[in-house]
């Protein structure tokens, strides 16, 4: 639910929030759901969608992406978050620029403090293709560029983001990058994806 706050607390509208449930078996469903009664405004919409057998977060980020209508997709986890700011300033640069692609930079939390600070300058392609991962949360993407032709990679085992970021920065040519930590990756004792 901290992570839907944050979404809330966003300065951007209209915003779409699609959250893919891969079939919890805690009471995270029950949460959510008082999350949207209590929280859902014109411009706010919250869809919520209920996997019946756990199929991996590439299948969700998927599904997020095929059932998604706005102009802009950002991907979030369950358990990160974004800064207020994040998509607001990031949309502008879309716009001002004309790019399909913005790109900031980002923080390892754990325990609440930070214990990484990962910047994503220089030349990204050569980064990335040199074994840079750049978090899921970073980039802020139209929809226009990926709906349809590229997705996430669901036989990947790991190192999903950076198989899908790639094909992104490929398909799109260029980016627009700006130079402040506005999504936090939330680092825990056990293992996570990357």
């Amino acid at each position: 639910v901290d992570t839907l706050m944050t979404l809330k607390e966003q300065n951007y509208r209209p915003l779409e929030v699609i959250l893919i449930d891969d079939a919890s078996t805690d009471k995270t469903v029950n949460k959510i759901q008082k999350f949207i009664e209590n929280n859902s405004e014109k411009e706010f919409n919250i869809f919520l969608y209920l996997n019946k057998t756990n199929k991996g977060a590439c299948f969700c980020r998927n599904h997020g992406l095929h059932k998604s209508t706005g102009k802009y997709i950002q991907f979030l986890d369950s358990d990160d978050f974004l800064h207020v700011d994040k998509i607001d300033i990031q949309v502008k640069s879309l716009e001002k620029n004309n790019f399909n692609v913005v790109i900031s930079d980002y923080q390892y939390l754990k325990n609440n403090n930070v214990i990484k600070k990962c910047r994503n300058n220089g030349n990204l392609f050569k980064r990335i293709a040199l074994g840079w991962s750049m978090f899921t949360a970073s980039p802020l993407i139209r929809s226009r560029l990926i709906k349809n032709k590229i997705t996430w990679n669901e036989k990947l085992l790991f190192l999903q983001d950076k198989d899908f970021l790639l094909k992104v920065l490929m398909l799109s040519g260029y980016y627009s990058y700006i130079p402040n930590f506005s999504s936090y990756y939330v680092q825990h004792s056990s293992n996570q994806i990357s």
